[in-house]
């Protein structure tokens, strides 16, 4: 469990540029992943430390421009379709900032995340916040 423990968390993250799809840490968002690409990001990190990082591509969907700050989620729960594709839940964790893009690995992309900045991402406690005091302010 990554808790507060910065050192936990991966050093190459996978990145899925996902136009209009954004989550927030501690905010969950359910995705149908059925790209080839993906399904093997998906199998990758189920192995391990269950990561993936969430970021809004920037421009033309086809180029490899992405904002610079995603946030990282962890796959809490997924299932397998009988047409091969996965039904994830995805919990947020903590923001990142891309310090550099890595080769891809079957498809997916990769980077290297700056998480020092948003260290205390981690540390929220979201049952305190006044969420009508937030709405006001919009």
């Amino acid at each position: 469990m990554i808790d507060n423990n910065i050192r936990l968390l991966p050093k190459i993250l996978p990145i899925f540029p996902l136009p209009g799809a954004i989550v927030l840490p501690k905010g969950t968002l359910p995705l149908n992943i059925f790209e080839p690409r993906y399904i093997s990001m998906v199998e990758s990190v189920l192995g391990s430390h269950r990561i993936i990082g969430m970021i809004q591509p920037r421009g033309d969907t086809n180029k490899k421009n992405v904002y610079p700050v995603g946030c990282a989620a962890k796959i809490i729960a997924f299932s397998e379709t009988s047409d091969n594709r996965y039904l994830i839940e995805l919990k947020g964790v903590i923001r990142f900032k891309v310090l550099e893009e890595l080769n891809s690995i079957d498809g997916y992309r990769n980077i290297r995340p700056d998480w020092q900045i948003y260290q205390k991402d981690l540390n929220i406690n979201y049952e305190n916040v006044n969420m009508d005091g937030l709405l006001n302010q919009l």
